[in-house]
């Protein structure tokens, strides 16, 4: 054996390791995460209202998002919603919880064909607890929208499970029971549809003679093709995707991007390369299993070769839909969540091909390095997939929490044409459309899920100094501009008690008890609590004439908006 028998490690401590990634990503999303709806969440606002009204239909549910078909997600977006007046930082926790679902599935399928030395066991299994916990998926931790992607791959795992693990049920059952997790699957998400194909290897693994196998394979393939048909009634391409010919026709970029996805789950650099080397690894392994298919090694790595195979497909599905977006897109953190299931795969055969080649075992040698090397590389894994995961997460968190006062306070906001298309409005960083967003809203204001009607007082006399427009005019001194020209001011701000967060800094002009844009944070001291903050203003946001402007300081705890220090004169002509 390559570890020591009489190594005996309690099991309380090899639980606790293992609860290491997961307290570890729970605390990443209490201390990032933000009850704000985000993008996508903003489509379900539509079916709450039907199912607020009572008029709810199953085209609510079945209705395209994108390209996608998320009939079952929605049901837990609605439960969730309604159970907790939409806070998306529960659907979060459920992310995680479908994760530790998942955990659990991979190592019963892991733990069904374990044969050797308990702690080489657990090494290999906790190095895949920390790959499926890891931030390197900061998007999707941090994203209520996306427990469709955790979802799925519980779905598709728990259909691995079936097919492999219980050995005390029919076949039938086996195959009915990893059926339908497939078919909700595929109507979770589009790459859900996959699931079907990439489980084949484990339907053809169950037990039945040759005949049998056939005739269950075209079954298979034949399910697979109605739900596919059921997929397409009314479908449309989203008009703003890519040309599916696109890999076609820009093969090599395709190509980049393909790899580039695949990489970009382990590593912050040479992504490209990291997805070959991914790649060639699993290749390998597929090579191999085939030269031994007669073996008990065939059989038992069958199930991480569907799971391996399930990530490659979901990345020639996303590189023939989505890289035509460049290949920047491929590096999304929320795809990781998938691309990582093909590392898991390739770490599982590998523990399997170490205990099943003996003429590696009986090398002094590599028993010798054998524990060091594999901890090693994977200390170096874990390093660079928790790496950048609090810058990132502290960056989600400010922005979105400022965008959460944004909305608070979105009804006063002029309704203007520049406010509409205007990228400095605070609220693009949780939708791009603002006269969308202030329509859905009023909705989600109706149901009960936000209060937009909150009262909020406006302070033009603070006893305290809160902030000033470092470039001040007099009163007999006025910046001249054309309607074309734009211009930008300067500031600083602070409020009188320490907060986590920046301040909401807003413009107005003269008397008006509106504003019509915010002010972008150019760099925040946490120390004093103090902000320096621009905004670069164009004047077709302003009337003609003389106009005064000033800044504006919103304090979420007494539920006022503070006047800065100074204001500026412009005459617009």
């Amino acid at each position: 054996m390559i570890f020591k028998k009489n190594l005996i490690i309690p099991n309380q401590v090899i639980l606790f390791i293992y609860l290491i990634p997961i307290a570890l990503v729970i605390w990443y999303v209490y201390r990032f995460g933000v009850n704000v709806p985000f993008y996508d969440d903003w489509a379900l606002v539509y079916l709450f209202e039907q199912l607020h009204k009572g008029t709810t239909s199953f085209n609510d549910f079945f209705v395209q998002h994108n390209e996608h078909r998320i009939v079952f997600p929605k049901v837990i977006f609605a439960i969730l919603a309604f159970a907790s007046n939409w806070n998306i930082k529960l659907e979060m926790y459920f992310s995680v919880f479908l994760s530790v679902i998942n955990f659990y599935l991979i190592y019963k399928i892991s733990e069904f064909s374990s044969r050797e030395n308990k702690n080489f066991f657990h090494l290999f299994n906790i190095l895949t607890c920390f790959l499926l916990f890891s931030w390197v998926q900061y998007e999707n931790w941090l994203w209520g929208f996306q427990i469709a992607w955790f979802f799925i791959n519980t779905c598709f795992i728990l259909a691995v499970f079936f097919l492999t693990v219980p050995p005390n049920f029919s076949p039938f059952f086996k195959l009915t029971m990893a059926g339908l997790c497939c078919f909700i699957a595929s109507f979770s998400s589009a790459h859900g549809l996959l699931s079907w194909l990439a489980v084949i290897p484990c339907v053809l693994a169950v037990e039945g003679n040759k005949k049998q196998k056939i005739i269950r394979l075209f079954i298979w393939v034949t399910l697979f093709g109605l739900c596919c048909l059921i997929y397409s009634f009314g479908y449309h391409k989203p008009s703003y995707h890519p040309s599916l010919f696109f890999a076609l026709e820009h093969f090599l970029i395709a190509l980049e991007y393909f790899f580039s996805l695949l990489g970009a789950s382990i590593i912050i650099v040479n992504y490209v390369q990291t997805g070959i080397l991914i790649a060639l690894v699993f290749l390998f392994f597929n090579f191999y299993t085939l030269k031994k298919y007669r073996s008990q090694f065939a059989l038992d790595v069958t199930p991480w070769l569907s799971i391996g195979w399930f990530t490659i497909l979901f990345a020639l599905l996303t590189t023939l839909g989505r890289s035509g977006f460049g290949v920047g897109q491929a590096l999304s953190s929320r795809y990781t969540s998938i691309s990582i299931l093909l590392i898991i795969s390739c770490l599982q055969i590998a523990r399997l091909f170490i205990i099943n080649t003996t003429f590696l075992l009986e090398k002094k040698i590599f028993k010798k390095f054998a524990l060091s090397g594999i901890t090693g590389i994977s200390i170096v894994i874990i390093i660079f997939m928790y790496d950048n995961g609090i810058s990132t997460g502290l960056s989600a968190f400010q922005s979105r929490t400022i965008a959460k006062d944004c909305l608070t306070v979105i009804n006063f906001f002029e309704p203007s044409s520049f406010v509409n298309k205007s990228d400095q409005i605070c609220l693009k960083d949780i939708f791009t459309d603002f006269k969308l967003l202030k329509y859905l809203s009023v909705k989600i204001d109706t149901i009960g899920f936000i209060n937009l009607n909150e009262k909020i007082t406006f302070n033009p006399t603070p006893i305290q100094n809160y902030g000033e427009i470092e470039q001040q005019s007099s009163r007999d001194k006025t910046a001249t501009l054309s309607k074309n020209q734009s211009f930008e001011i300067k500031g600083w701000a602070t409020l009188p008690k320490p907060q986590q967060l920046p301040p909401l800094i807003l413009l107005s002009y003269d008397d008006k008890q509106s504003f019509f844009t915010t002010a972008s944070m150019v760099e925040f001291n946490q120390s004093n609590h103090t902000i320096k903050w621009q905004a670069q203003i164009s004047p077709q946001s302003l009337p003609l004439g003389e106009t005064m402007l000033k800044a504006w300081v919103y304090d979420r705890e007494n539920k006022q908006f503070v006047k800065l220090k100074g204001e500026i004169k412009v005459n617009v002509i």
